[in-house]
């Protein structure tokens, strides 16, 4: 299991000192148990925002309800050149 401490955790952590090294680093080019990390970061990512959708009262309709209206507004943007 992760404990966060291996360096492909170091994508997205700007305080690690390889932030640099692993941001330049293709996906195709990590080890397996570097991407491995990279899954558990994203788990650990997820988590924290389901905690706060739980937090806000937000069921599966609610997300979903409003992942469509932002997703639309996403889509209009990008096909009118924001």
């Amino acid at each position: 299991m992760s404990n966060g401490e291996k360096s492909a955790s170091a994508v997205w952590k700007k305080w690690k000192s390889n932030h640099g090294t692993m941001q330049s680093e293709k996906l195709d080019d990590m080890s397996q148990e570097d991407k491995l990390e990279l899954m558990f970061e994203c788990i650990d990512i997820w988590h924290f925002v389901m905690n706060l959708f739980l937090g806000l009262k937000l069921d599966s309709k609610d997300i979903y309800t409003l992942y469509m209206l932002k997703n639309f507004e996403n889509l209009n943007r990008y096909n009118n050149g924001y």
